[in-house]
């Protein structure tokens, strides 16, 4: 049981950072970003991104997976997303949201505890307008306790 954070929308949504091969083997990375794994089944690699090159707890990383991974959201399109609460990794995070709203029309962000019986966790739900989000809201979803009973899944629409 983990705690994760998803990102769901109705167009697909593009990894943070691009990948710039189809063979992982071959990847030139960028500075700071490194290969962790190999995809598996035509799934993308699993890479991390560093935004200071000795520093593995400042990273923003976006990787896509099947919908079914996440089965809470109507959206038909998924990501994981792993990011360290500081500002710079928020103002990363919210514009890439605020350009994947204007492609889409809505994201959802949500922050949920990952165990076997997800359905039956109770939903918050709150919709903020792409030109309103900030760091403070991204810190405080990123800082909610998840994990305690009853588990509640909380969900940001974010909306263009």
């Amino acid at each position: 049981m983990s705690v994760m954070s998803y990102l769901c929308s109705d167009i697909p949504l593009p990894e943070y950072p691009a990948h710039v091969a189809d063979n992982p083997s071959k990847m030139e990375l960028p500075e700071g970003v490194r290969l962790i794994s190999a995809p598996q089944d035509g799934e993308s690699p699993e890479i991390w991104a560093d935004t200071a090159p000795c520093d593995e707890n400042d990273a923003l990383f976006i990787r896509r997976v099947n919908v079914s991974a996440f089965p809470r959201s109507s959206k038909p399109y998924c990501a994981v997303v792993e990011w360290d609460s500081d500002d710079a990794n928020a103002e990363r995070l919210i514009c890439y949201i605020r350009e994947q709203c204007q492609r889409g029309g809505e994201v959802e962000l949500w922050r949920v505890w990952a165990d076997n019986d997800t359905l039956s966790h109770r939903i918050r739900s709150v919709e903020i307008p792409a030109d309103e989000l900030s760091s403070e809201d991204l810190k405080e979803l990123h800082s909610l306790p998840v994990w305690e009973h009853p588990l509640t899944d909380y969900r940001y629409k974010i909306t263009a």
